[in-house]
């Protein structure tokens, strides 16, 4: 995907975009920080790692594009205060 159809707001800075979507971030976090916590729910009762939100973002992402979405397909997603 060229730079000019990635969706993004800029607001006041000095600080230029960084033209990376969230997986990339994700993935350069998990291979930075990979065994320190990313996500906590207390209520749940999990705790993941970069590394391991990270392997689960890919497990979603593969499962959505078995159902047929496609790269540059958007979905909405309504999970309020939870590790899912």
């Amino acid at each position: 995907m060229s730079n000019n159809q990635l969706s993004f707001e800029h607001g006041a800075s000095d600080q230029p975009l960084r033209y990376q979507t969230i997986g990339d971030a994700l993935q350069y976090a998990a291979a930075q920080w990979g065994e320190l916590e990313a996500l906590v729910s207390r209520h749940q009762q999990v705790r993941l790692s970069y590394q391991e939100l990270n392997d689960k973002t890919d497990q979603l992402a593969g499962s959505l594009l078995k159902l047929g979405l496609k790269p540059g397909d958007r979905i909405g997603i309504w999970a309020p205060n939870c590790a899912e």
